[in-house]
């Protein structure tokens, strides 16, 4: 009997140490899996801004990185596509406010998106904040924590751009869009160790976000339609009107309402003060402010320095200049013009580009309509944008 239970025993014992075996190889390919897991670098995609339809043939934009904070492992990577914007990586321990306030707010400083040619009287978009820095135009560069890395106008210059992070673990840092600075994302770089979401969790995120900004853009549209009047302590009358429309994260890009319906020596007030990303303007007739926005083509430098040459539709150089390229502004876009009174459908009215971050006047224009209007309306449109924002006013 004694001798059973030794065998008993010996083989439970047997049975025992197999198992702690058994689950020692197991927890050692569980780790090694797990490190082999967390070396492998990965590529996040990231969206800057969204293009957005609020309502059947409405343009919108959600103005914001999706998503708005991300954790990485040191070498992964993050694809950021975009139109217009720039995804522009702050050194490490760099706080986007005062980094703005010092390089990107005013006309004049380092990385402010609009600055002076040495043509005289002519304005340019920054070449700093539209051509990479750091960057390959092709779309690729590494960031390593140390200094500023620029994608470059995305969708222009170049169609996207891959950042590998180089930074140290326990770091984090900023991403801006030098055009809008309002438009932000905070990067975490997390030790291998540490768990992050996958991109099908971040699309999952990122998806739910523009459902609730087009279904926001979609009322807000809607509500803004409706006419409105107030009464000035003089006791006149004066409709009021708004050129775009912005919230924290959207840009509505329309005339509100889209057609205004006034009576002949009324006067109409539109409003810039709730525009926070890019300027707009008022212009009649509509056509002339398509003519602003298009602008003057994009020009390059002659090699002898005599003037300037129209760059090729590839967006290149021509034989005997060079670039950077520049890309000017008509001097109209940003230049009131006209007597503040309408009177026929020829009459130029230019309230010149307001609101946004990067023209400090946000005072709202006003126009008066002494004549009545064709059947159709007056017709006027944004100078910084064209057709693509147009409204009409009917006056009877």
């Amino acid at each position: 009997m004694r001798s059973h239970i030794r065998l008993v025993s010996a083989l439970l014992l047997a049975v025992m140490l197999a198992l702690v075996v058994a689950g020692g190889s197991a927890l050692a390919r569980s780790s090694a899996n797990a490190r082999s897991s967390a070396a492998k670098a990965r590529n996040f995609k990231v969206l800057v801004g969204k293009d957005l339809e609020a309502g059947k043939g409405n343009s919108a934009d959600a103005m914001r990185f999706l998503p708005s904070r991300i954790r990485v492992h040191r070498g992964d990577s993050i694809t950021f596509t975009g139109e217009f914007h720039t995804a522009t990586a702050l050194p490490v321990g760099t706080k986007p406010g005062p980094w703005i306030n010092s390089h990107a707010r005013h006309f004049g400083q380092t990385y402010f998106f609009l600055a002076a040619d040495d043509e005289p009287h002519t304005t340019i978009f920054n070449p700093r904040v539209i051509y990479p820095k750091g960057c390959s135009r092709s779309g690729s560069c590494t960031y390593n924590g140390k200094s500023l890395v620029n994608s470059g106008l995305l969708g222009l210059v170049t169609p996207k751009t891959t950042m590998k992070i180089n930074a140290a673990p326990g770091s984090s840092f900023w991403v801006i869009c030098l055009v809008h600075p309002q438009m932000q994302m905070h990067v975490r770089v997390v030790r291998a160790s540490t768990h992050i979401r996958t991109q099908a969790q971040i699309n999952a995120s990122v998806k739910r976000l523009v459902r609730r900004a087009t279904a926001n853009a979609t009322a807000l549209w809607s509500k803004l339609n409706h006419q409105h009047s107030h009464t000035t302590p003089s006791g006149k009358r004066v409709i009021d009107a708004y050129a775009g429309f912005d919230t924290k994260h959207l840009e509505l890009f329309g005339m509100f309402p889209k057609v205004l319906n006034i009576h002949k020596g009324q006067t109409v007030e539109w409003h810039f003060n709730q525009i926070r990303f890019e300027p707009h303007s008022v212009v009649f007739p509509a056509k002339t402010a398509q003519q602003i926005s298009t602008g003057p083509p994009p020009m390059c430098e002659k090699n002898n320095g005599s003037g300037d040459v129209p760059a090729n539709q590839n967006f290149t150089c021509p034989a005997g200049s060079h670039g950077p390229i520049e890309i000017e502004l008509d001097p109209r876009i940003l230049q009131q013009g006209g007597n503040g009174q309408l009177t026929s459908t020829t009459d130029y009215e230019n309230s010149g580009a307001r609101g946004g971050f990067d023209i400090p006047n946000h005072k709202p224009y006003f126009l008066t309509f002494p004549v009545s209007s064709p059947k159709g309306g007056f017709r006027y449109a944004c100078g910084v944008h064209g057709l693509m924002m147009s409204g009409f006013v009917k006056v009877r």
